[in-house]
C-alpha cells in the first residue's frame, strides 16, 4: 500500500500504515467472523445522522473502528457532522480547513462561475482578494435534528380520524418550523425519519461562496461514458470553495468587507493510506431514493414515466438540435440493469410472497388486513396508466420548451425568489432567437394534438378555432407581436409598472397556463386513487413487519444528512470485464493524456506512477449529485464521492452490493494537482493531516551488498564482523524511532543506531528524517554507508 507517501513527500513529513503479518491475521479474523454473523450486505442503506443503527456500530467495531456514535453527530461538541455542508443545488461538500475552504465538485459550482473565467484553463485564485463569487449558490451547515413526534401525539386524540391526524400532525409542524427560523440565515426542513414520524431539521445558511480553485476541464471530466469502453474513472473531478462571512464571524449575504469564515473543527486527512477490502464510509447528502416502491410503482417509473423523457428529449433535440443524449444514457441504463439485475421481478416475488403467507394465515383478521392489499394496489396503477402517460409527456413538454419554462417562471415569479428566477429569465432573452422559438412552438402544439388523448387536450385550441378560425398562423402572429416573452423591453416595462391585467392577457401566458391546466387535469386522475395506493403501502410494510419481525426498514434518502458504509473494493460488472479498485495514471486513455501540450500525466509521468487517481467503494449513497467524503474507519479523510458507476444506476430503486460501486477522487490526486500542476500550494497548506498509525514498516531487501552493519554478536551470519543482506540471504528490514530490526524467518534483531546512521540510510531514498516512524525506506546500494555506522550494539535476539 503506497496511497499515502506522496502526501508526506509534499508536506515534508513522515507517514506509515504498513502492517506486520499478525496484524492482518487478526482482522483478516475478524472479518470472517462478521461475515458469517451479518448478512451479505449488511452495511446496505444511507443512514441518517442521528440514528445510526446499533447492528452498524457492531459491524464497525468488529472491523476495528473505534468512534462513538457522538463522533459521527453531536449537538454539544464537535463531530463529524460540522465536516458536511449541503450546497443548495443538490451537491454535498466537505469543511477541509478550519478557514472555511470547503471541498466539493467540479460539477457543483461549474455553472455557478462567471463567464469570463475559463474553464478549460482552470482557475486559481492567487490571494483571497481575487477569489471569485459564485452566483446565487449558497451552503448549508446542519445545526441540530428534532423529532417531533412526541409534540404531533401529545395534541392528537384516539377519536381522531386520519385526515384530523394529518391536519393536527401539519398544523404542530408549521408552528415549530416558524419557531426555529429565527433569522434569515436559518433554514429549517421538515423531513419523514422513514417511520413515519417527522423531524425538524435546522441549518445555518452561508450565502457569501467564493471559487478558490478548479482544475482544467480536461482533468476535471472524464466521465466514464465518454470513453469507450471504460467502466471506470480517472476523473481530478473537484473544486475549492470558501465560505464567507461578516467581521463577527456570522453569516452574511455577499459584500466586499467580508471575511474567510473560521470554524472550530475541519476534516482531517488519513495519512495512512487503504487497502483493498478496507471498511471505509460516506458522509453526505444524498438525493432522493425509493428503496420501498412496490413493482408496480417502479414499472410505471420505467415504462411509462422514462419512455416519455426519452421520446420528449429526442422530439426536443430535433427542433432545436440540443443535446440530451445524456439523459436518454441515463433511462437506457437504468432500464437495462433494471431487466438485467431482475430488480422488477425480486419485487414482484417478494410481494407475492407475502401475499401468499397473508393468504394462508390462520388469522383470520391478519388475513382479511394483508391478503389483498397488493393485488388491489397493482390494479390502481394499471388504471391510472393512460393518465400518467399524459400528464408525463405535457409536464415535460412544458419543461423542455425555453418559452413554456419561462412563463412558468413568470407565473411563479414573487418576491421571495425574483434573485434566483430573474437571472434565469435575462439568460433567456439573451438567447432568444424569434423564428426558432416560434418553429419549435408550432411543433409542440402538434406534437400534443397527435400525442395527447382528447380528454387532455389544451383549451387553447378551442380558442384558436373558435376566435381565429383554426388559423394558428393568425393566433402565433399576434402572441409574437404583443407578448412580454418575446421582447425583453416589454418584460421591463412590465415588472416596472406590473400590472395583473397584463399577466392575465398575455396571449404566452394563457397557452403556458392552457397546457398547464390540462396537465393538472391528466394529475388530478392520476392521483386519483394514489391515496388508497400509499394506504396499502403502509399496510405492506405493517404487515411485512409481522411477517419478518427481524426484517429492518431502511429509511429512503431525502437530502438530509446520511452515513453509507462500504468497503474500497472493484468488482465484476454484468459484461464480465474485472474492474479494480483503483485506477492508476498509467491507465488513463491517450486521448486524454494528449489534450494538451502540458498534460499533467506527461509532465509528471514518474511521479504519478505511484499515485491512485480514483478509488471506488461499496458505500451505498443513492443519487446523481455527489460530493460526499469518504473516511477510513478512523474517521480521517480519504477522497471525495463524484460518481458512480452504470450498473448504480438503479440505486434509486435497489442497492446491489455485488456491482454497484461509487467513485471517489483520491486525495493523494487532488494535492498532487494543487502543489506540482496548479501551483496551489497556499490551499494545501490550509489542510490538515492525521497521524501515521504506529505500526513497523517490513520490506524486503533483495539487492547484493544492500546493507553492512557492524554488529557485537556472532551468533548471526556474519561477515567481517558485519551483518550481509543480499540476495541470497533475503533480510527483512524496517526503522523504528532509533532502532533497526531485521529480521530472517524466526530471527530477528534489533540494531541501536545513533541518528546519523539512519540519517544517512534515508538520506539515500531522499527522505526527511523524522523523530517518529520512517517506513518504505529503499536502502539503496552506496558503499558510503558500509563505514557510517558508530557506536551500535545489539539490543537483543529472539
Amino acid at each position: 500500500m503506497k496511497a499515502r507517501i506522496h502526501i508526506k513527500r509534499y508536506m515534508m513529513k513522515p507517514v506509515t500504515h504498513y502492517q506486520m503479518q499478525h496484524k492482518y491475521k487478526i482482522l483478516t479474523v475478524l472479518f470472517l467472523t462478521a461475515a458469517n454473523l451479518l448478512p451479505a450486505f449488511a452495511w446496505e442503506g444511507m443512514w441518517q445522522l442521528p440514528g445510526i443503527p446499533d447492528s452498524l456500530f457492531y459491524a464497525l467495531e468488529d472491523e476495528g473502528c473505534e468512534l462513538e456514535a457522538s463522533d459521527f453527530y453531536s449537538e454539544q461538541e464537535t463531530s463529524l457532522k460540522d465536516n458536511c455542508f449541503y450546497l443548495s443545488n443538490g451537491f454535498s461538500g466537505t469543511l477541509m480547513s478550519k478557514n472555511g475552504l470547503v471541498l466539493t465538485t467540479y460539477d457543483a459550482v461549474k455553472d455557478y462561475i462567471p463567464d469570463s473565467i475559463d474553464l478549460g484553463n482552470g482557475f486559481l485564485a492567487a490571494s483571497g482578494m481575487e477569489e471569485v463569487r459564485l452566483g446565487n449558490l449558497y451552503a448549508l451547515k446542519p445545526v441540530s435534528a428534532e423529532n417531533l413526534q412526541k409534540k404531533v401525539l401529545a395534541t392528537v386524540k384516539e377519536s381522531d380520524n386520519e385526515n384530523v391526524r394529518k391536519q393536527k400532525k401539519d398544523s404542530v409542524c408549521e408552528i415549530e418550523r416558524l419557531i426555529a427560523t429565527d433569522s434569515p440565515f436559518t433554514v429549517v426542513d421538515i423531513k419523514d425519519n422513514g417511520k413515519g414520524e417527522p423531524v425538524l431539521y435546522q441549518y445555518t445558511k452561508y450565502p457569501d461562496l467564493r471559487l478558490c480553485c478548479i482544475p482544467p476541464a480536461h482533468l476535471a471530466a472524464i466521465k466514464p461514458d465518454s470513453i469507450a469502453g471504460a467502466v471506470t474513472s480517472h476523473d481530478a473531478d473537484f473544486a475549492f470553495l470558501r465560505i464567507y462571512v461578516s467581521d463577527d464571524n456570522t453569516p452574511a449575504v455577499f459584500d466586499s468587507s467580508n471575511v474567510a469564515a473560521r470554524f472550530d473543527r475541519c476534516a482531517v486527512i488519513s495519512v495512512n493510506g487503504y487497502d483493498e477490502n478496507d471498511a471505509v464510509f460516506a458522509l453526505g447528502f444524498p438525493n432522493l431514493s425509493r428503496r420501498n416502491v412496490s413493482s408496480a410503482a417502479l414499472t410505471e417509473e420505467i415504462r411509462i414515466k422514462d419512455r416519455i423523457v426519452r421520446e420528449v428529449s429526442e422530439f426536443t433535440d430535433s427542433l432545436c438540435r440540443r443535446d440530451n443524449s445524456a439523459v436518454r444514457l441515463r433511462i437506457d441504463n437504468r432500464e437495462k440493469y433494471i431487466e438485467k439485475q431482475n430488480t422488477i421481478g425480486k419485487k414482484i416475488a417478494e410481494e407475492d410472497s407475502f401475499t401468499v403467507w397473508a393468504a394462508n394465515h390462520p388469522d383470520f383478521d391478519t388475513m382479511l388486513r394483508y391478503a389483498n392489499i397488493v393485488p388491489l394496489s397493482r390494479k390502481y396503477y394499471e388504471r391510472r396508466a393512460n393518465a400518467a402517460a399524459n400528464y408525463y409527456r405535457l409536464n415535460e413538454l412544458i419543461r423542455s420548451n425555453d418559452m413554456l419554462a419561462t412563463a412558468q417562471m413568470i407565473e411563479s415569479l414573487n418576491y421571495g425568489n425574483e434573485a434566483y428566477i430573474l437571472p434565469e429569465i435575462s439568460r433567456y432573452f439573451t438567447d432568444l432567437d424569434l423564428d426558432s422559438q416560434r418553429r419549435q412552438l408550432e411543433a409542440v402544439l402538434d406534437y400534443i394534438e397527435s400525442e395527447c388523448d382528447s380528454t387532455y387536450q389544451p383549451g387553447i385550441f378551442n380558442l384558436i378555432r373558435d376566435k381565429y378560425k383554426g388559423k394558428r398562423d393568425k393566433f402565433f402572429d399576434k402572441m409574437f407581436a404583443k407578448s412580454i416573452l418575446t421582447s425583453e423591453k416589454r418584460f421591463v416595462i412590465y415588472l416596472d409598472s406590473y400590472s395583473e391585467e397584463t399577466k392575465e392577457t398575455d396571449m404566452m401566458l394563457q397557452l403556458y397556463r392552457s397546457i398547464l391546466h390540462s396537465a393538472n387535469m391528466a394529475y388530478a386522475y392520476y392521483m386519483l386513487d394514489d391515496g388508497k395506493i400509499k394506504r396499502y403501502l403502509q399496510l405492506y410494510d405493517e404487515g411485512r413487519d409481522i411477517a419478518d419481525p427481524i426484517r429492518q426498514l431502511r429509511p429512503d434518502a431525502n437530502y438530509t444528512l446520511r452515513l453509507g458504509m462500504g468497503r474500497i473494493e472493484g468488482y465484476v460488472p454484468t459484461d464480465g470485464i474485472l474492474v479494480q479498485y483503483a485506477t492508476s495514471p498509467s491507465a488513463v486513455p491517450g486521448l486524454v493524456k494528449a489534450h494538451a501540450s502540458d498534460s499533467i500525466f506527461t509532465l509528471y509521468a514518474d511521479s504519478l506512477d505511484d499515485i491512485n487517481c480514483n478509488f471506488l467503494c461499496s458505500c451505498d449513497m443513492a443519487g446523481d449529485k455527489a460530493g460526499h467524503g469518504i473516511y477510513d474507519i478512523r474517521g480521517e479523510f480519504l477522497g471525495m464521492l463524484h460518481g458512480n458507476n452504470a450498473e448504480s444506476v438503479i440505486s434509486e430503486y435497489a442497492f446491489d452490493g455485488e456491482t454497484g460501486r461509487a467513485f471517489a477522487v483520491d486525495m493523494d490526486y487532488i494535492l498532487f494537482i494543487l502543489r506540482n500542476y496548479m501551483n496551489a500550494g497556499k490551499i494545501a497548506d490550509e489542510l490538515e493531516f492525521g497521524e501515521p498509525e504506529q505500526t513497523i514498516s517490513i520490506q524486503y531487501g533483495q539487492k547484493p551488498a544492500l546493507l553492512r552493519i557492524p554488529v557485537m554478536n556472532d551468533s548471526l551470519t556474519t561477515m567481517n564482523d558485519s551483518l550481509i543482506t543480499d540476495s541470497s540471504t533475503v533480510w527483512k528490514y524496517a526503522v523504528y524511532g532509533d532502532t533497526l530490526m531485521l529480521q530472517h524467518g524466526d530471527s530477528v534483531a534489533y540494531v541501536l543506531a545513533d541518528s546519523a546512521f539512519l540519517r544517512n540510510i534515508m538520506v539515500a531514498d531522499s527522505m526527511a528524517l523524522s523523530s517518529g516512524l520512517v517506513h518504505n525506506t529503499d536502502i539503496l546500494q552506496n558503499d558510503s554507508l558500509q563505514n557510517a555506522a558508530s557506536t551500535i550494539k545489539q539490543d537483543s535476539l529472539q
